[in-house]
């Protein structure tokens, strides 16, 4: 989900060509965030984000006082000045929080911001950031949009971001964690990336989220979509939204994805077509319909 290609209007694609029209507001009814328990406009909620998922061993490293903690009875395991610490998938028996004051903690060789989680999932160490959402945001934006951009761009990818951030923390509110930092969800890359001109995007636009229906869109980017989108019930499974229709892009004419190349053996479009439909046959030709 990376938003690299280069053009002064292409910030329009970062919102998927939201049409505020088809919005009722820009955030959510009072009412339904205090179901959710969801306060918007301060870009204070907390969103845990998967940041590894591995089998081998990590460092945790702080430079000021750090507290560990269970999690499931928050018996204290350390409380004192900051160090390195070596953490093994098999010696995590039980959740624990890791916690640091006047430094951010750094895993491997990264600096994140907030908490730092670890559970241990079949084997496997999720290492799992506790953050604000701001802060969260800060380490998106530079993810997935150029900083150098226009400054009304970054502010609708941060818009865009914490929609879709919000969104998730909504949907998976019961998972051990909201999004992950891949392009499974929106990269994130920590406080490493940082930069004070999408940092101050994020918080001109604190609280500010697109809504349909008053709940928080799925607000799918790119940076290129060919001069189309589509129906998004033509990309995934399920019911299609009434927000993401295709509709006619003439903002991406100067890319350099504008246009591309694929190549297809006669057996791969077969295969792929099997997936869909049954009983097809041989292929004999091919013809095309331009979609104006």
């Amino acid at each position: 989900m990376r938003l690299a290609m280069k053009g002064k209007r292409f910030f329009i694609l970062v919102l998927l060509f939201m049409v505020f029209t088809l919005l009722d507001g820009c955030a959510p009814s009072s009412e339904y965030l205090l179901k959710k328990s969801r306060k918007m406009g301060t870009d204070k909620d907390y969103v845990k984000v998967l940041i590894q998922k591995t089998d081998s061993r990590i460092t945790i490293t702080s430079r000021s006082r750090v507290k560990i903690s269970s999690l499931n009875n928050n018996s204290i395991k350390y409380n004192g000045r900051g160090k390195k610490f070596i953490f093994i998938p098999e010696k995590i028996k039980e959740p624990v929080l890791i916690e640091s004051w006047g430094s951010f903690l750094q895993v491997d060789d990264k600096e994140y911001r907030g908490m730092i989680e670890l559970h241990n999932v079949m084997g496997k160490l999720y290492v799992i950031n506790v953050l604000r959402m701001y802060e969260y945001l800060y380490g998106v934006l530079p993810s997935e949009i150029m900083t150098g951009w226009p400054v009304e761009a970054l502010k609708a990818q941060a818009v865009a971001a914490r929609t879709y951030a919000y969104h998730h923390i909504l949907k998976n509110k019961n998972n051990l964690y909201d999004l992950d930092a891949t392009t499974k969800f929106q990269v994130y890359k920590g406080r490493s990336v940082e930069d004070p001109k999408t940092n101050r995007a994020v918080d001109d636009t604190s609280g500010e989220i697109a809504v349909y229906k008053n709940k928080p869109i799925v607000a799918f980017f790119h940076s290129t979509c060919g001069g189309y989108t589509v129906d998004d019930n033509l990309v995934w499974n399920g019911d299609g939204m009434e927000y993401l229709r295709s509709v006619k892009c003439p903002y991406c004419k100067e890319s350099p994805s504008y246009e591309w190349k694929e190549i297809l053996t006669r057996y791969e479009m077969i295969e792929s077509l099997k997936k869909k439909y049954s009983g097809i046959g041989q292929i004999t030709g091919i013809t095309f319909r331009r979609k104006d």
